[in-house]
């Protein structure tokens, strides 16, 4: 909730999260009813293959009792986050522990992330908004520019900041740094702001 707080303070329109949260509706609607499965679903690993696999082989849930138990049991989960929490999945987001730029090749204002999500490799490139929690400040939120290097290739499911400017781009998040902590991370561009 705090996020949404601060990204509407730094310009966002409101529509835009009603858009995102219909869309995260509609999306679990859509599964319940034909076991699509849109990647801002929240599922836990061992949930996620073995709905993906009965799914594949067929099975639907209106014809298979136990498939269409579980699909409405995530779906009241992911229902409740958003309610109770304000959680609206973005199926452009993630959230990964940063680490530094041990290579030296980033630049201040850039960051390298690569994602590998159901065994399929992508690097971001673009503006991206970077932050985590607690962020009590407009100026916890970061947009940086995610950049495709071939020296940082081997990062995987982390976020790489860079070792060179002024002051350290987690330091700049919640006096935040490179100990564990996990960044939220969106490419999503409605939601990335001009102001900053």
């Amino acid at each position: 909730m705090q996020i949404v707080l601060l990204l509407s303070t730094l310009g966002i329109p409101d529509k835009v999260f009603l858009d995102i949260t219909n869309e995260s509706i509609a999306s679990m609607l859509n599964m319940c009813k034909h076991g699509v499965i849109s990647s801002n679903i929240r599922l836990s690993s061992p949930f996620k293959t073995m709905i993906e696999d009965m799914i594949q082989t067929g099975l639907h849930p209106k014809s298979e009792p136990f498939l269409n138990r579980v699909l409405k049991e995530i779906a009241k989960f992911n229902l409740s986050l958003i309610k109770a929490k304000g959680r609206v999945p973005l199926s452009k987001s993630g959230v990964m522990i940063g680490v530094a730029d041990s290579t030296g090749t980033l630049e201040y204002g850039q960051i390298y992330c690569q994602i590998d999500y159901s065994n399929s490799r992508t690097v971001l490139t673009g503006n991206v908004v970077v932050t985590k929690n607690p962020c009590l400040y407009p100026s916890d939120i970061k947009v940086l520019k995610a950049v495709d290097l071939p020296e940082l290739k081997h990062f995987v499911n982390v976020i790489v900041f860079p070792i060179m400017g002024k002051r350290p781009h987690p330091n700049e998040i919640s006096g935040s740094d490179l100990d564990g902590d996990r960044y939220f991370i969106y490419w999503d561009q409605r939601i990335i702001p001009s102001k900053i």
